[in-house]
């Protein structure tokens, strides 16, 4: 789990492979946005730690892997929420 300076809550759940997005509601709750999808489905199943990156005004997820000892790297969806690898 990792909270970005923007406030959206990233969730990896090992048992799908997915990372969820979560933006604040501006109620003290969280909705679901979005996640990995398409390519990117079932990629997230063995990540150990998330951060995020704020360039441009996009927001960049890196997810380290245990598994595979590397890094994959997501861009966040500005319109959508979903993560595109």
């Amino acid at each position: 789990m990792h909270q970005s300076e923007a406030g959206a809550l990233y969730l990896s759940d090992t048992a799908s492979g997915q990372i969820a997005v979560y933006q604040p509601d501006g109620a003290g709750e969280f909705v679901f946005q979005g996640g990995t999808g398409g390519a990117a489905y079932g990629l997230a199943r063995h990540v150990i730690g998330l951060r995020t990156l704020e360039m441009g005004g996009v927001t960049h997820v890196f997810a380290a892997d245990c598994v595979e000892n590397g890094v994959i790297s997501y861009r966040a969806d500005p319109v959508g929420g979903h993560l595109v690898e």
